[in-house]
């Protein structure tokens, strides 16, 4: 069933969370934007990493999750209400970090995914800039290039799971308890 894309143990969640990181660093810097990727900050004598990745012009910290349904509950309660859990795991984000970025003058923003590759709408937030960097240098229209980017990062994750899921499988092919 759902153990590939839900489970929290193993390689699986690291390269789903480090897919969309690498995917969107990777955008931006496509159309000049400096970033750093796990930048330590210091801040009353203590470092602390607080984000996956820092866009250095507008001083924010980004922290990438990647979520799934957990519940049959919550998955009635999320079919009903487009992105449920991304909404849920947003606010518990924004909870525990923004005021500890904002205690060091940075902006801090969630990268929320649904393991199906649903993106919460603080995504469109995020990559706003790239959108507009890509209308500027061409002659597409904003929402083609907001869609062809939200599908790239919706296309890492899927590859990252299937990946994933490969490697699961050939591991149960090797096993001796067949």
């Amino acid at each position: 069933g759902h153990h590939g894309v839900k489970c929290f143990k193993g390689p699986g969640i690291s390269s789903r969370h480090n897919a969309v990181r690498d995917c969107v660093v990777k955008m931006h810097r496509e159309v000049g934007h400096k970033i750093s990727v796990e930048k330590v900050v210091s801040h009353d004598g203590r470092s602390e990493r607080p984000g996956d990745y820092y866009e250095e012009e507008s001083k924010t910290c980004v922290d990438v999750s990647i979520v799934y349904v957990k519940s049959s509950a919550s998955r009635l309660h999320a079919a009903k209400i487009q992105l449920y859990t991304a909404d849920k795991a947003h606010q518990g984000k924004m909870s525990k970090s923004l005021l500890k970025c904002e205690s060091k003058g940075l902006k801090f923003r969630g990268l929320i995914m649904e393991t199906f590759g649903a993106c919460h709408k603080e995504v469109k937030v995020l990559i706003r800039p790239i959108a507009n960097a890509h209308v500027q240098r061409s002659a597409v229209k904003y929402s083609v290039a907001m869609g062809r980017l939200q599908t790239r990062l919706s296309c890492a994750l899927r590859r990252a799971i299937v990946k994933s899921l490969l490697q699961r499988a050939n591991r149960l092919d090797d096993s001796p308890n067949q």
